[in-house]
């Protein structure tokens, strides 16, 4: 279990093309493998997501979403 100090919080906007390709299960199972905790939703303009975790964990998960996103 994380204390305070150890735990951060990002919240994140993704924008394009993100309904029908199986993003927010993306997301989910992403957040999982760097044992991360949140929401993710989307809206008319995009997708939202929160996740708390450690620092490392939470920059791996944004590299890994950035650069191997689920295809179209």
């Amino acid at each position: 279990m994380l204390n305070k100090v150890d735990r951060i919080i990002k919240k994140i906007r993704v924008y394009g093309t993100v309904q029908g390709v199986g993003f927010r299960p993306f997301v989910y199972n992403l957040a999982i493998k760097y044992n991360l905790f949140g929401y993710v939703n989307n809206d008319n303009i995009g997708v939202n997501i929160e996740v708390s975790g450690k620092n490392n964990d939470i920059s791996s998960f944004l590299e890994e979403l950035k650069n191997n996103p689920p295809p179209l």
